[in-house]
């Protein structure tokens, strides 16, 4: 790894031919260390792996019921019950 920075750039300047472009920044705050999250909720969360590497490239799914529309943009509503200080 060159820098934070360049990966972060990298990760920004993904487009696709259908049309999908990524904004990514990097982000400053400091985060609690320790936090444990239960096997209960783990098993909350819907991974969908894929087909190639499904061990590392997974698609997570949104229960139906904790997402609202606001403005064409879909919102997580804390799915699993995570600490409020890891909610953005």
């Amino acid at each position: 790894m060159v820098s934070l920075a360049v990966i972060v750039n990298l990760i920004g300047s993904t487009t696709t031919t259908a049309g999908l472009r990524v904004r990514s920044e990097i982000d400053h705050r400091t985060y609690p260390a320790g936090t444990v999250v239960t096997d209960e909720q783990m098993a909350q969360v819907q991974l969908e792996p894929h087909g190639f590497h499904g061990d590392w490239k997974y698609t997570i799914r949104p229960a139906k019921s904790e997402v609202r529309t606001d403005r064409s943009k879909y919102f997580l509503l804390n799915p699993v019950g995570l600490p409020k200080s890891w909610l953005v």
